[in-house]
């Protein structure tokens, strides 16, 4: 962790799937009900806002 005080948070994962598959399941807020979370956690409403920056 940086001693710089930042709010940045980055995280990384590699995934063995297509971009086009991984990407849908990223950006499509169905997509993301089937997996976030472990399995007795609800997610019922999920907003995406994606921009540049």
């Amino acid at each position: 962790m940086s001693d710089d005080n930042s709010n940045e948070l980055i995280i990384e994962r590699i995934f063995d799937a297509q971009v086009e598959r991984v990407w849908k399941a990223w950006s499509d807020s169905e997509e993301i009900k089937k997996w976030w979370g472990p399995a007795e956690f609800t997610a019922p409403k999920i907003i995406m806002d994606f921009r540049a920056g």
